[in-house]
């Protein structure tokens, strides 16, 4: 779960938001509940399919200069991938997380955000040889299935973020350290426990409001981590990740359409061989890009609409195709449609569906390629105590 990663990016573009943009309080409690269930399958050639059902629910309180959010989620994870019986059954909490931030105004024209971030442990982190083997290896898995990993060590992550507030521009920098947990990956080997490398977030971003009715926003990250570990030796180091985000928020009326498009590469991985640990001949990891756009339209105080469509386009990787270590890459198209309306004046209540197509193409863990469908209904409930 990557819960702690999103708040810390949640904080950056709230610590880089224009102060016209949102509204004031002195203090705010907000409980929110949601379902999510999703299903997919591929086709014929593959015979692989699943889905999986998540209870998500998270509370936070919130003041002008300092606010705490909790999270927690429940999951149910079916997964056939081969077409001989029902190879992956579990029903587990997943880690949760608390987040917590404290804001310093105008310190010396800055604006001044530290966060702590905790991943707390309460999932599922040991699986058995056959769990392992039925577990989502295939990096395609992450667009089919919301959640494939269900649980690590405790993580401890402090961020700050500096921002200079001006008339038309608001840029911001931040940078995060996760202080990793050891964990036991496995159920059936004594002294095997994994260090996953200590990881550093630097973050950079800039706002500027072209129009009166259009918001420009561009962010760009980078991601290092140390050696991971296990049983006390040095076995991988994953290579540096970058990315470049750019959006454009335009409001017509009582629609706000936001245009988004982003560009993500890494480094060569360094991987455990006969000789130690080494950096890849190749680049086994795959840059990608995605492009969405999202409409949201306000009808009426109590009532509105909201639409999402979107690309997302996985490169092939470094290797040649006779390689087993070539990955083909893969495409997805999604469009999903929603509506939230206003129970009463601290109740809201959002229901959303999104269905997707992707094509996975060839390679070592299918030969042939294949082609899978799905989809995911979301029901949610926020209800917020304060104004």
């Amino acid at each position: 779960m990557k819960t702690p990663v999103l708040l810390f990016c949640a904080f950056l573009t709230l610590c880089t938001h224009s102060p016209a943009a949102g509204e004031e309080f002195s203090s705010k409690t907000v409980v929110r509940v949601n379902d999510n269930f999703g299903r997919w399958e591929g086709n014929s050639a593959s015979k692989k399919e699943g889905e999986q059902n998540l209870l998500y629910f998270s509370a936070s309180y919130a003041k002008s200069r300092y606010g705490i959010t909790a999270l927690g989620t429940y999951a149910k994870t079916s997964y056939l991938y081969n077409g001989a019986g029902d190879d992956f059954n579990l029903a587990t909490m997943l880690d949760s997380a608390v987040s917590s931030f404290y804001k310093i105004k105008d310190a010396g024209g800055f604006n001044v955000r530290m966060g702590l971030d905790l991943n707390i442990p309460t999932g599922r982190a040991g699986f058995s040889e056959k769990e392992l083997g039925a577990l989502f290896l295939d990096n395609v898995s992450r667009d089919l299935t919301l959640v494939t990993s269900f649980g690590k060590g405790l993580d401890v992550s402090p961020s700050i973020v500096v921002s200079k507030p001006g008339k038309r521009i608001v840029a911001g920098l931040g940078i995060k350290y996760t202080l990793t947990g050891e964990y036991d990956p496995t159920t059936e080997r004594n002294n095997d426990n994994y260090s996953p490398g200590d990881v550093i977030k630097i973050i950079a971003s800039m706002q500027g409001r072209l129009f009166k009715n259009t918001i420009l926003l561009f962010d760009a990250d980078m991601e290092t981590s140390s050696r991971d570990r296990q049983s006390g030796q040095d076995v991988f180091k994953l290579g540096n990740l970058y990315d470049l985000n750019l959006r454009l928020i335009q409001r017509y009326g009582s629609v706000r359409a936001t245009y988004f498009a982003s560009y993500g590469f890494q480094n060569k991985n360094q991987m455990l061989g006969t000789g130690g640990i080494t950096t890849e001949d190749r680049n086994t990891n795959n840059n990608s890009y995605r492009l969405f756009i999202n409409l949201h339209n306000q009808i009426v105080k109590w009532f509105g609409l909201q639409a999402i469509a979107g690309y997302k386009k996985i490169l092939k990787n470094g290797y040649d195709s006779s390689s087993m270590l070539y990955d083909g890459g893969y495409s997805k198209g999604y469009f999903g449609m929603g509506f939230f309306f206003g129970v009463s004046r601290s109740l809201l209540c959002t229901v959303n569906l999104r269905t997707f197509r992707l094509f996975n193409d060839q390679d070592s863990w299918e030969p042939v390629g294949d082609t899978y469908t799905g989809y995911n209904v979301d029901v949610g409930f926020l209800y917020t105590f304060g104004r």
